[in-house]
């Protein structure tokens, strides 16, 4: 594949072919997209050769024809790493002083007359919003599909071990699951995108990461606010905290649909809204397990004890029930954003630490948490791509997040369900509001704290 430079009467020629040609594809306009050696070439290359290809589409490797790659982009990825080769041989531009490579189309930052075909000399540029990557078998972006497929891995086992781990009367068991569950899915579209980056690919490939994060905020929520099914004291009743989890539900549900409907139907995808909207979920979800984490600092020490001493925050001898009188029950909720919705989780809150033990796992979900914003500073990197050209920032990203499917999943949720589980098993008869809780802590002397004996969970 040679690159036709501007130089005399070839220039009339590939200017002719470009008019009579097809346009290149509407994409993502990057630098690269506006060199003129670069549309020239792409143009050239279908006139001459992609006519004979659609007559015989056996023309092109099996290995693109199975990652659909037709002729048009056959040419494109040849005429980008030709040009790219070229440039790089070029003396490395220096930017004058006060300048930088933004906006290098409208103000050259190098001196005239020493860059090729409109590209910085030494520099690698981006084309149709991607580094030039050196593809594999087909594989558009490998190093990325690889470490992607390592984190789908990582989630299939994580699912596997869950499902093990995971009492089978435990409430949220479908909703930890259905977080491996989803990360599998989304890690499936992310493998796909990074084979092959077409519209469809890209779109299903944010979409699923989109699924994924409010998916994590939601059942986060569930959890910390104890909306299900628990023998555990609450101020709240079971019937009013399942409402609450179901209009949550809703909620989540709704904000996924406008979420896509908005990318969707706009003129072009919006990088940044849907960037943003990634990001302040994360941060909700990651403000709701710090908060969780920090009501848990002031307790004991580590483990269930053998004796617990909270007679009077659960277990209430037969006088102080005959003197005290329950908390009144708040007002049902009517509405998604009524008063009264918000005061239910807010009062649902003291609820983590009424028990007044502390998990042995309090801080494990600070580590994948605070390890994910770490990964997720790589992308602030966005180097050029090293290693033979496939090796980038949005890579070592993928790699950086590989290990965390399986501290959150197996290291924090399955052990998360475990503890609540024994929790529920060992004392919640005394506290709960059934008939025969209610018997059994009558006939318990109010002078002997019960003896709970359960495994602790390291």
């Amino acid at each position: 594949m040679r690159i036709f430079l501007n130089r005399g009467p070839s220039s009339n020629f590939s200017t002719w072919v470009f008019i009579l040609t097809v346009p290149i594809l509407k994409i993502r306009s990057s630098p690269g997209d506006y060199s003129p050696g670069y549309q020239r070439c792409v143009n050239y290359c279908n006139f001459e050769n992609c006519f004979t290809v659609d007559e015989n589409p056996k023309a092109l490797p099996f290995s693109l024809r199975l990652f659909h790659w037709t002729c048009t982009d056959n040419c494109a990825y040849q005429c980008m790493h030709d040009l790219t080769q070229k440039v790089l041989k070029l003396p490395r531009a220096v930017p004058k002083p006060g300048q930088t490579f933004e906006g290098w189309w409208d103000e050259p930052d190098w001196e005239p007359g020493t860059e090729l075909e409109g590209l910085p000399p030494g520099r690698i540029v981006q084309f149709h919003g991607k580094w030039p990557f050196k593809r594999w078998y087909g594989i558009q972006e490998p190093l990325s599909a690889l470490f992607s497929f390592l984190n789908f891995t990582v989630y299939a086992l994580s699912y596997r071990k869950m499902k093990r781990l995971i009492p089978l009367d435990w409430p949220l068991r479908a909703h930890y699951l259905g977080v491996a569950m989803v990360g599998m899915n989304a890690w499936m579209w992310s493998i796909l995108f990074h084979c092959r980056d077409k519209p469809w690919t890209e779109r299903l490939d944010y979409f699923s990461a989109a699924a994924y994060s409010l998916y994590g905020l939601y059942v986060s929520s569930i959890r910390i606010f104890r909306l299900y099914p628990t023998h555990a004291r609450h101020y709240i009743p079971l019937d009013q905290r399942l409402h609450i989890g179901s209009q949550l539900k809703l909620i989540m549900s709704a904000m996924f649909l406008v979420h896509i409907a908005f990318l969707s139907f706009g003129e072009r995808f919006n990088y940044k809204y849907n960037m943003a909207v990634n990001v302040i979920v994360g941060v909700l979800t990651i403000l709701l397990w710090l908060s969780w984490t920090a009501s848990h600092s002031h307790r004991p020490p580590k483990g269930l004890p053998a004796k617990l001493d909270v007679d009077e925050d659960l277990i209430s001898s037969p006088q102080s029930e005959q003197s005290e009188s329950p908390p009144p029950s708040p007002a049902r909720p009517n509405g998604f954003f009524s008063s009264a919705w918000l005061s239910l989780l807010y009062e649902s809150i003291p609820a983590v630490t009424e028990t007044g033990i502390e998990p042995p796992y309090v801080s494990k979900p600070i580590i994948p948490l605070v390890c994910l914003i770490g990964a997720g500073s790589l992308e602030l990197l966005d180097f050029p791509p090293v290693w033979n050209m496939s090796l980038d920032a949005h890579a070592l990203w993928h790699l950086a997040t590989t290990p965390l499917g399986w501290i959150w999943c197996v290291g924090f949720l399955a052990q998360d369900a475990q503890w609540e589980s024994q929790f529920v098993e060992g004392i919640n008869r005394p506290g709960s509001d059934s008939k025969e809780a209610e018997a059994t802590a009558k006939s318990t002397p109010s002078k002997s704290p019960p003896i709970i004996t359960t495994t602790k969970v390291d």
